[in-house]
Parts: C-alpha cells; sequence; structure tokens
C-alpha cells in the first residue's frame, strides 16, 4: 500500500509541476525590461526540472523493483532517435557551451523503443551535465557481428578508479559533480543498466587515457 500512494503521489505531482513550467514559459514572453525577470524564469524552470527528474527515477525504480516493465523489442533505426535524443538535451547544452556531436549512427537494433530512449538520453544527459562548459559531447556506433554498440563520450573529470565499482549501483553518487550545478539522485545509471539488461544489452565504462569518460550500451543487431 505504502509503494502504491508513493506512486500515486508522484504521478499526481507531474501534472502541477508541468502547469508550473508552462505558466514559467509564458511569462517569459512579457518579461523583457524586467529587471532579474529573466534570472528568476530560468530559476523556476531548472527546479522543475530537477523535480520531475527526482518524480521519473523514482517510478522508475518502482517499476524496476517491482518487475512492471513490459518490454516490447522491434526492430529500431538509431539515426532517428539520436537526432531526436540530440535535440531534447539540446537547450541545457547550449547554457554551458557545449556541442554535442554525432557521427556513424545509421544503424538498426533490437529494442523496445521507448525504453531504450530512455536509456541512452540518460546517458547524454549526464554527459551534458558532468562534462565542463565549451567543450563537446560525442555520440557514435560501432557494428559487430551480431551487435551495435553505441558510445557517449564527455570531456569531464572522468570516473576517479576509486569510484568505479559504484557505477551502476542504486543511489551510486560518484565523487564528479555536475558542472553547472545540476542535480543528481544516484539512480540513473542504476535504472540505465536494469532497463538495458531486460532487452538483452550490456552497459559498461570506459577511461580513456587523455581524460572524460565513455558510456556505451551493446544491443542486438536487427536481423534483416
Amino acid at each position: 500500500m505504502k509503494d502504491r500512494l508513493l506512486r500515486m503521489a508522484s504521478h499526481d505531482l507531474k501534472g502541477p509541476l508541468g502547469n508550473v513550467s508552462m505558466a514559467s514559459m509564458l511569462l517569459g514572453m512579457s518579461m523583457e525590461g524586467v529587471a532579474d525577470g529573466k534570472d528568476l524564469l530560468r530559476s523556476i524552470d531548472s527546479s522543475v526540472e530537477t523535480m520531475l527528474n527526482v518524480i521519473k527515477d523514482f517510478l522508475d525504480t518502482a517499476a524496476v523493483q517491482t518487475g512492471a516493465l513490459d518490454m516490447q523489442l522491434e526492430p529500431v533505426p538509431l539515426e532517428p532517435m539520436i537526432t531526436n535524443i540530440v535535440s531534447e538535451h539540446k537547450v541545457n547544452a547550449l547554457r554551458k557551451n557545449i556541442e554535442v556531436k554525432t557521427h556513424d549512427i545509421t544503424r538498426t537494433i533490437r529494442a523496445d523503443r521507448a525504453r531504450f530512449h530512455q536509456a541512452l538520453g540518460n546517458l547524454v544527459s549526464n554527459a551534458v551535465k558532468y562534462t565542463r562548459p565549451d567543450s563537446t559531447v560525442t555520440i557514435w556506433t560501432e557494428c559487430q557481428e551480431q551487435t551495435v554498440s553505441i558510445y557517449v563520450s564527455d570531456q569531464g573529470a572522468g570516473i576517479p578508479e576509486s569510484d568505479q565499482g559504484r557505477l551502476f549501483t542504486q543511489f551510486g553518487k560518484l565523487t564528479p559533480r555536475p558542472t553547472g550545478g545540476e542535480s543528481s539522485t544516484g539512480l540513473g545509471l542504476w535504472i540505465v543498466k536494469h532497463v538495458i539488461t531486460l532487452q538483452n544489452g550490456e552497459v559498461g565504462y570506459t577511461a580513456p587515457p587523455e581524460g572524460g569518460s565513455i558510456f556505451w550500451i551493446q544491443m542486438p543487431a536487427a536481423t534483416p
């Protein structure tokens, strides 16, 4: 009953937060010339985004723990999905003058479209969150015999070796902190691992010698 009530409360909070976000957008249209008006609205937007991320992570965690994730596996072309994900995170990247580049993304995998979008979007969001301003996030793919690997690299501080054992664990907060004051629940990578595992995929982390981080997802390739 407690879990059901918490999930109901979380769902019910999303509507009012959406209304706050809409009101903020409408107010922004009439804020020209108002001292500090734009900064205050940006603060509201940031707070709403933080709260929505906490709610989303909570609901996803509850779904994983109760086995309520229903996967519909099908061929999923990566190029339109990655293009949409980059567009979704464009505003946050522009705030920090981060360029998100893509190349070699014309592959097709076998996955649940919505859940894979969620998982890869989480990795891109983290890359923008943890990389330094005025730098680059890069997304690319590599095709093996029966699998496709999708890579997301950033130019942040990287993950210290002492922290790497906590990657993909529940509430596994790490030493590196977001470079723009963004929030983190410590649940995102844990959710990514479970969602991808349920789609017969794998996730991992590579520490490149030049610094930064590379997170990857390996998925079954779609058969012709």
